[in-house]
């Protein structure tokens, strides 16, 4: 049970945070701990009904969509279902460097701008906007508390290269010590850096850690070539994120720190994607994201069969993510979890769920 100062983090402290930064995270936390418990039916027709708002806010709004809707003869309102989504072209990252002034919505001045890393090494310039970084963080705190954590508890996020603000509130809720979350930077951590860090998890007795898979794998193994225990450092969740997790590092992890492992998918671009439930299934977060499984061509696939996942963030109406191609490779599964929760589930492959 979460002592007093968490609840008064996470019921007050962090609330009022958010609506001084103009966001409405606590309202979307508690609509989408409600919905998650809706049939498939009911998901599919709100996910309709947002997907349709959406495309028609930013094909009124966003100059590149506005005349890509025009060239091709896209009709918003025409959007009944999710299948839509397939008369629009993919956007990937040539299209998001050539046209980034273009797909930014008219009339925002105060969006967050930061660059993300590329698969060629090239950097992508992208912005984000309070609606977005509101129902990012809203997914990331429902995912919190599927696992007996909320905001206060105390945390630590260990991290490669620096990260900006919204980032570092996405993976951690906050950095803020008033809630009681520290960050600390891991890139190329030589063994000096890991042994303190340790020392420092072994003193500060955080209940979480969050961090990507090759550092919290990289500690594991130091610990266990030099015989360091890590099942003693209080921690009770550790969430994994920003790097697709193989099967192996998940064992590695789970079986030096003896406890459990929660593996969040997503990109910078479409946030946070889908996150781990306590009976293994990665479930999607289906109020603002749309994900859509092609083959090689480019066709729609259905529930089970693996192709490219596409995925389109609903909530990214300032720098819009339509039918980006993420290169990573998965599986849509609309069958029910034994947790009976209705989000739709992602397979990935190597992910490692139990």
């Amino acid at each position: 049970m979460s002592g007093f100062y968490t609840r008064f983090a996470a019921n007050v402290l962090f609330p009022l945070r958010e609506r001084l930064k103009g966001r409405e995270t606590v309202r979307i936390r508690r609509e989408m701990e409600a919905r998650q418990w809706w049939s498939r039916e009911n998901l599919l027709a709100f996910q309709s009904e947002r997907l349709r708002a959406f495309l028609r806010d930013v094909g009124a709004h966003v100059p590149y969509y506005r005349n890509l809707f025009a060239q091709t003869e896209f009709v918003p309102e025409e959007v009944t279902s999710l299948s839509g989504l397939q008369r629009l072209p993919f956007l990937d990252a040539a299209i998001l460097r050539a046209n980034v002034d273009c797909l930014r919505i008219e009339g925002q001045a105060h969006l967050a701008r930061f660059e993300s890393g590329a698969a060629n090494g090239e950097p992508l310039l992208l912005y984000v906007g309070p609606v977005r970084t509101s129902h990012d963080i809203a997914a990331r705190w429902r995912t919190l508390r599927w696992w007996d954590v909320d905001i206060g508890d105390p945390g630590i996020v260990v991290w490669g290269p620096p990260i900006d603000a919204d980032t570092r509130e996405l993976l951690g809720i906050s950095c803020a010590r008033s809630i009681r979350s520290a960050r600390v930077l891991a890139f190329e951590m030589p063994d000096t850096e890991a042994e303190r860090f340790i020392a420092r998890l072994r003193k500060r007795r955080p209940k979480t850690l969050t961090g990507n898979p090759s550092t919290l794998a990289y500690l594991a193994a130091f610990a266990q070539a030099r015989d360091i225990a890590l099942n003693d450092l209080g921690i009770q969740t550790i969430f994994a994120a920003g790097e697709r997790l193989w099967a192996s590092q998940r064992e590695l992890i789970a079986s030096s720190y003896g406890c459990p492992l929660v593996y969040l998918y997503g990109n910078r671009g479409s946030g946070l994607v889908a996150s781990q439930c306590p009976m293994g299934g990665l479930h999607i977060a289906a109020e603002n994201v749309v994900v859509e499984i092609v083959d090689e061509d480019g066709e729609a696939l259905p529930s089970g069969k693996a192709g490219e996942i596409i995925l389109t963030n609903t909530a990214s109406r300032d720098f819009p993510f339509i039918r980006y191609r993420t290169g990573d490779i998965g599986a849509l599964d609309w069958d029910s979890c034994p947790c009976g929760r209705g989000l739709p589930l992602l397979k990935l492959a190597e992910f490692g769920a139990r």
